[in-house]
């Protein structure tokens, strides 16, 4: 009797018609819908030379606010390039979870973290021949209509990172 109690609580406390997985968290990203153009620095290699290419980004929500999906257009040498995410937030670990694949590598990789001050850093791992790679995302707000996701990678687990991609957003 006392758990109903205290579900129904915490039901009261819930913006109205709001789904449980919608409320908190997912006020800071108020910004986050919309269409974007984005700039695509991404190198393949720590000693590769940097790409610069354009596209263009549309982030909705989706499952009545509790997911964001972000569909990406660019090019990558010269080719069409393809990306797919989706943003996440687990109210029971308060992580962040944020999964995403693309049309060169056609893996899914699922990273999750927290906010840190004025960054959200989600982490995941990826098997590599020799060993296994440490992998970070880095969101960095700058305004309501401007932000940036970097990718970056380690090999000693943590000690060094190789930034490979930095996104940058612009409203459009």
């Amino acid at each position: 009797m006392i758990g109903a109690t205290i579900l129904a609580a915490l039901v009261s406390l819930q913006a109205p018609g709001a789904p449980p997985c919608r409320v908190g968290a997912f006020d800071e990203f108020a910004f986050y819908p919309g269409s974007w153009r984005v700039t695509v620095v991404a190198r393949a290699s720590q000693r590769g030379q940097w790409q610069k290419n354009e596209g263009t980004v549309t982030i909705a929500p989706d499952l009545m606010g509790c997911a964001f999906v972000e569909r990406l257009e660019s090019t990558r040498d010269s080719r069409p390039l393809q990306l797919l995410s989706i943003l996440t937030y687990d109210h029971g670990a308060r992580k962040w979870q944020y999964s995403v694949t693309d049309s060169e590598h056609g893996r899914m990789t699922t990273y999750e973290g927290r906010r840190e001050g004025d960054v959200i850093m989600l982490f995941a791992s990826l098997d590599i021949p020799g060993g296994r790679a440490l992998l970070r995302r880095t969101l960095r707000i700058e305004s309501d209509d401007v932000f940036t996701w970097e990718s970056a990678r380690s090999v000693d687990k943590g000690k060094t990172w190789d930034i490979t991609t930095r996104f940058e957003y612009r409203r459009r």
